[in-house]
């Protein structure tokens, strides 16, 4: 196992990594705003 592989291998972690946060940050602001709309028409659903 080189350094180069150990290095790729990083980098494609950290990159998952950040996919699935950016994923989650997206669906947690679509909640969020869906929320806030609802509560805005007066339809209490939850």
């Amino acid at each position: 196992m080189t350094a180069c592989n150990r290095g790729e291998s990083r980098a494609v972690i950290f990159a998952q990594q950040s996919y699935f946060f950016s994923a989650a940050t997206k669906t947690l602001l679509l909640l969020l705003k869906l929320r806030y709309i609802i509560y805005k028409t007066g339809i209490l659903y939850v």
